[in-house]
C-alpha cells in the first residue's frame, strides 16, 4: 500500500507515463475513419491546386518537398532520442543497486505488483517489461507528434500557396479582363473554402489530442519532478528523469511552434488579400474579395473546445513551464505539511 504522500505523487506519476499509449491507442481505434476522411480530403485539396488554372503549382510543389525532407531529417534525429532516453532512464537503477550492494531492491518505475518482483529471475523479468513498455509508449507518443506535425505543416503549406497566388491575381487586375478576374477569384474562393472546412475537422481530430497532452504531460512533469526532488536518488538517476521530462517537454514546444507558423501564415493571407488592387476591379469582383477577406480575417487559434487554457502556441507553452513551477512548489509545501 502507499503509506504517504510523496509515495502517491511517485505512483500518480508513474502512471501518467503508462496511461499515455493506452489514451492514444484509444484515440485512433476511435477516430480512424475520420482521420481516413480527413486524410482524403487533404489529397484532393492538393489535386486541385496542382491543376489549377491560378499558378505557383510549382513552387507548391518544391515547398512541399522541402518540407518533407525536413519531416523526414528530424523525424531520424529526434528517434534517437526518443529511443534512448527511455532506456537511458531505467538503466542506472539496477546499476546503482549492483554500486550500492543492493541489487533487485528498486525498480524504475514505482508499481504496485501482486508478486514479489524482486526475486531472482522476476525481477530481471519485470525490469525488462517496464524498460520496453516505457519505449513503446514513447515511441508511440512520438509517432503521434511526427503524424499531427506533418498535417499542420501541410496546411501551413496551403496557406502559403493561397497567399501567392492572391498576390498573382493582384498584379493582372490591371491586365486581364473582370470576366477572367472573376473566374480566378471564384476558383480561389473554392479553393480557400476547401482548405477552410479541411483545416476545421482537422481542430475537431487534434482537440482530443490537446487534451491528453496537457493532462498528461502536467501529471508526468509535476509528479515525476517533484518525486525526484523528494527521493534520495543520486545524480545519475536524477539526470535520467529529467533527460525523459526534457524530451516529452521539446516535444510539446515543436507542437505548439508549429501551430504558431500556422497562425502567422493566416494573418499573412488576409494582409495579402486586402493588398490586392481592389478598387481598381468592377462592384462584382469588390463583393468577392470583400468575402475572401471576410473569410481570412478571422483570428486562428488551435485550442480544444475554443477554450483559451487548451491552446497550443508558445505562449500557451510558456504559460504550462510556469504553471508546471507553481504545481511543484505547491506539492512540496503539501508534503511538509503531510509529514
Amino acid at each position: 500500500m502507499l503509506k504517504n504522500f510523496d509515495d502517491k505523487c511517485r505512483a500518480g506519476g508513474v502512471l501518467s507515463i503508462v496511461s499515455n499509449p493506452t489514451m492514444l491507442t484509444v484515440y485512433y481505434t476511435l477516430y480512424h475513419m475520420r482521420i481516413k476522411r480527413f486524410l482524403e480530403n487533404s489529397d484532393a485539396l492538393s489535386r486541385q491546386i496542382l491543376n489549377s488554372e491560378l499558378g505557383q503549382t510549382e513552387n507548391f510543389q518544391k515547398n512541399f518537398l522541402t518540407i518533407a525532407k525536413k519531416n523526414n531529417s528530424f523525424t531520424k534525429i529526434v528517434l534517437i532520442f526518443v529511443f534512448w532516453t527511455p532506456i537511458l532512464y531505467n538503466i542506472p537503477t539496477p546499476l546503482i543497486d549492483i554500486y550500492n550492494q543492493k541489487y533487485r531492491s528498486t525498480q524504475p518505475l514505482f508499481l504496485l505488483y501482486p508478486y514479489d518482483d524482486h526475486k531472482p529471475g522476476i525481477y530481471e523479468v519485470t525490469f525488462i517489461s517496464q524498460t520496453l513498455g516505457l519505449l513503446c509508449g514513447d515511441m508511440k507518443k512520438f509517432a503521434n507528434d511526427c503524424f499531427f506535425l506533418t498535417l499542420f505543416r501541410t496546411q501551413t503549406l496551403y496557406l502559403i500557396y493561397l497567399s501567392e497566388s492572391i498576390q498573382d491575381l493582384g498584379k493582372e487586375f490591371k491586365k486581364s479582363g473582370d470576366l477572367i478576374i472573376k473566374k480566378k477569384l471564384t476558383k480561389w474562393v473554392k479553393l480557400h473554402d476547401h482548405f477552410i472546412r479541411n483545416f476545421s475537422e482537422l481542430i475537431s481530430l487534434y482537440t482530443p489530442v490537446i487534451c491528453i497532452y496537457y493532462v498528461n504531460l502536467i501529471c508526468t512533469v509535476v509528479l515525476c519532478l517533484f518525486a525526484q526532488l523528494q527521493s534520495d536518488d543520486g545524480l545519475i538517476d536524477g539526470l535520467g528523469l529529467i533527460s525523459f521530462l526534457s524530451v516529452n517537454i521539446f516535444q510539446l514546444y515543436l507542437q505548439c511552434a508549429t501551430n504558431d507558423v500556422f497562425s502567422v501564415e493566416a494573418e499573412n493571407l488576409a494582409l495579402e488579400i486586402y493588398k490586392t488592387p481592389w478598387y481598381e476591379v468592377d462592384k462584382t469582383n469588390k463583393g468577392i474579395l470583400r468575402t475572401m477577406l471576410l473569410m481570412a480575417s478571422k483570428p486562428v487559434e488551435i485550442t480544444a473546445f475554443k477554450s483559451p487554457t487548451l491552446r497550443l502556441n508558445k505562449e500557451a507553452f510558456l504559460a504550462f513551464v510556469a504553471s508546471t513551477i507553481t504545481a511543484v512548489m505547491s506539492f512540496k509545501k503539501m508534503s511538509d505539511i503531510h509529514q
